[in-house]
């Protein structure tokens, strides 16, 4: 996604880069489409979020889109004690009927020995995602009824 630079690390600003996925994506998903007959089969870009080399774009067919409720998205920096985005997810978050889905996109810390670092690490952004959005902690992972964590997880 973009070049690790200490500037890309810290800032994690690089919108033209952001830009040409979502461009990418979007292109790759209407040359699939183009096949399907059915307009509501189709997909459709929802959301996307970034932070240095993690990315998350979300697409669903055109006849689920008005069913997606309370659409969020977040970013967890853990990278050199969260102050960094080499490090961490980007996460969306939706309701879809009456299940609540998370989608996150993690890298985690690498090297040998370093599995419960790395479990720990997944903790802290557990913890940490929609921290003070919604009453109650009402988007918490705990109260999700899919959650899908998948990335550069160094297991």
């Amino acid at each position: 996604m973009v070049k690790l630079n200490m500037s890309s690390i810290f800032k994690g600003k690089n919108k033209g880069r952001v830009s040409e996925w979502e461009q990418l994506l979007r292109c790759a998903i209407e040359a699939i489409s183009e096949n399907i007959k059915d307009p509501e089969d189709k997909y459709v870009w929802v959301i996307a979020k970034s932070m240095v080399g993690c990315f998350i774009g979300f697409f669903v067919k055109q006849k689920l889109l008005s069913r997606i409720k309370d659409l969020k998205t977040t970013k967890i920096k853990t990278g050199l004690g969260g102050s960094a985005g080499n490090k961490g997810a980007v996460i969306v978050r939706f309701q879809l009927d009456d299940t609540n889905v998370m989608l996150m996109n993690c890298h985690l810390m690498s090297g040998k020995n370093k599995g419960s670092s790395r479990t720990d690490e997944l903790n802290l952004i557990f913890d940490s995602a929609f921290k003070g959005v919604g009453k109650n902690r009402k988007y918490c992972i705990e109260n999700h009824n899919m959650i899908f964590i998948f990335g550069d997880l160094n297991y």
